[in-house]
C-alpha cells in the first residue's frame, strides 16, 4: 500500500514538473483565445500602426496589408519586453495575392523595436540591435525565410548586399497556400532554431539573444501587393534543462508545521478535494534533490509541490465547471426554441387531416364517373356560344339603329339653314340698292 502511494506521489510530482516546463507569457501573446481581442480596434498589450493604412482587425486575425492599394507599410509591436532567457515564439501568418504580387513580412526581436524600427522592413531599416526573420519571394523557388542579426553597427538600408548578411536561410513557398503557415523561433541553452510548419529551417549554436528586447511584426508591399494576415503570436517560457521557469524564492516554513497542516487537511478532506484546495503560499523549489538532507525537508518540498498541483487541478475543475455551465445555458436555449409537445401534437393532427382530405380527393378523382358531367358542361358551353353568335349582332344593330338620329330631321335642318342664308343675302342686296349714292 505504501509503494502504491509513493508511486502515485511520484507521478503527480512528474506531472507538476511537466506542466510548468512550458509557460505562456500572456503579456506578449495574442490569438491563443477564441477571439483575437475583446475590442475590434486594438489588441491587448500590442501597438498597431501603419503608413497610409491602418491594419484591419477581425475576430480571428489582423490584416496587416490588404490586396489594394499597394506601397503600404504596417507594424504590430508588443508593448512589453521579454524577460525570460529561454523562450519559444510561434507566429501564424498567411500571404495571398496575384501571380506577380510581392511584399515582405518580418518577425523582429529587437531593442526598442517600436521606436527604433517602426514600420520599416529589412530593406529600409537603419541601425538596429537584435534579430530579424525576413519572409519574402527572394530567389527562384517561390519564397524564402532568412535570418539577420545586427549589433547596431550596420545600417541595412544603405548596405549594397543585404543578402550576404543573412546567417541562416531556407526555401519556403509561402504564397497562396490557403492556410496559415506556422513559424517557430526557439532560443535555448542549445542555441537558436527556426522551424516552419514543424520542419527545420535553420539552426545555430552560436546565437544567444539577450533579454529585454521587444517582439514585433512589420509588413511592406509593392505596387502589386500581397496581403499579409497575422493569426497568432504566442511566446512561451521554456527551460531546456528540465527545470521550470517559475520564481526561485523558496519559503522558510518549518517542516513540522507543514506536516501538522497536512495531517489536518487529511482529516478534513480525504484525498484531493478540487473544490476546496488552496494554492501554496510558496512557489516551487528548483533546488537539486541533494540539498534536502532530512526527510522532513524532503517531505516539506513534496508537500509544496502537491499543493501547487492541487491548485492547478482546482483551476482546471473551475474551468470545466464554467464550460459545463455555458453548455447547459446553450442547451436550455435550444430547448426553449424547440416547439412544445402540444404544438407538435396539434401540427401532427392537422397534417393527418390534410392527408386524409387529399386521399379522399384522389380516390374521388380516380373512381368517380365524371363523363356525364363533362358532356353536360360541353353542351352548355355550345348553347352559350350559339346564343352569342346569333343574337348579339342583331341586338347590337337594333341598338345602333334606335340610337342614331333621323334622316328627315337632318334634311329639314339643312333646307331651313339654306333658306335663312338666301333670305339674309336678299335683305343685304335690297338695303344696298336703296342706300343713297355718293358722287365725287
Amino acid at each position: 500500500m505504501l509503494g502504491i502511494r509513493l508511486g502515485f506521489i511520484a507521478f503527480l510530482f512528474l506531472l507538476l514538473r511537466v506542466s510548468y516546463a512550458d509557460t505562456l507569457v500572456e503579456e506578449i501573446s495574442f490569438g491563443y483565445k477564441d477571439t483575437l481581442s475583446p475590442s475590434h480596434d486594438s489588441i491587448p498589450h500590442f501597438t498597431v500602426s501603419g503608413e497610409g493604412h491602418t491594419p484591419q482587425q477581425f475576430s480571428n486575425k489582423i490584416v496587416l496589408t490588404p490586396l489594394y492599394p499597394g506601397n503600404l507599410r504596417t507594424s504590430l509591436w508588443a508593448d512589453q519586453t521579454n524577460s525570460v532567457p529561454e523562450w519559444r515564439a510561434e507566429f501564424e501568418f498567411r500571404a495571398s495575392g496575384p501571380d506577380r504580387g510581392s511584399g515582405n513580412l518580418q518577425l523582429w526581436y529587437a531593442k526598442d523595436g517600436h521606436a527604433a524600427i517602426g514600420t520599416n522592413s529589412v530593406y529600409t531599416v537603419g541601425k538596429f540591435q537584435g534579430l530579424a526573420i525576413l519572409i519574402d519571394n527572394h530567389g527562384s523557388r517561390g519564397g524564402s525565410i532568412r535570418g539577420f542579426l545586427n549589433d547596431g553597427s550596420t545600417e541595412y538600408k544603405s548596405h549594397p548586399h543585404i543578402e550576404g548578411l543573412a546567417f541562416g536561410h531556407c526555401d519556403y513557398s509561402y504564397r497562396n497556400l490557403g492556410r496559415p503557415s506556422r513559424l517557430q523561433l526557439v532560443q535555448s541553452s542549445k542555441g537558436f532554431e527556426v522551424n516552419i510548419d514543424d520542419d527545420r529551417c535553420f539552426i545555430s549554436d552560436k546565437v544567444e539573444l539577450p533579454k529585454f528586447y521587444s517582439f514585433g511584426m512589420t509588413a511592406a508591399t509593392s505596387e502589386t501587393p500581397d496581403s499579409f494576415e497575422a493569426f497568432k503570436f504566442v511566446l512561451n517560457a521554456i527551460d531546456s534543462s528540465g527545470s521550470t521557469l517559475q520564481n526561485q524564492n523558496q519559503g522558510q516554513n518549518n517542516a513540522q508545521g507543514i506536516l501538522n497542516e497536512q495531517k489536518q487537511q487529511q482529516n478534513q478532506q480525504p484525498g484531493f478535494d478540487l473544490g476546496g484546495a488552496t494554492p501554496p503560499t510558496n512557489p516551487e523549489d528548483n533546488s537539486p534533490a541533494s540539498s534536502y538532507r532530512t526527510s522532513d525537508a524532503q517531505f516539506a518540498d513534496l508537500h509544496n509541490r502537491l499543493q501547487m498541483l492541487n491548485h492547478a487541478l482546482q483551476n482546471v475543475f473551475k474551468e470545466f465547471q464554467a464550460h459545463n455551465k455555458r453548455e447547459e445555458e446553450r442547451f436550455q436555449e435550444v430547448l426553449r426554441k424547440i416547439p412544445s409537445s402540444d404544438t407538435t401534437t396539434s401540427l401532427d393532427r392537422r397534417l393527418q387531416s390534410l392527408e386524409r382530405t387529399v386521399d379522399e380527393l384522389k380516390k374521388e378523382i380516380q373512381q368517380g364517373d365524371h363523363g356525364e358531367r363533362f358532356d353536360r358542361l360541353e353542351r352548355r358551353v355550345a348553347e352559350i356560344h350559339a346564343t352569342v353568335r346569333n343574337h348579339v349582332p342583331e341586338a347590337v344593330g337594333q341598338l345602333i339603329t334606335a340610337s342614331a338620329p333621323r334622316m328627315g330631321f337632318f334634311v329639314s335642318l339643312v333646307v331651313v339653314f339654306q333658306l335663312m342664308l338666301a333670305l339674309s343675302y336678299w335683305v343685304y342686296k335690297r338695303r344696298k340698292a336703296n342706300a343713297p349714292k355718293k358722287y365725287l
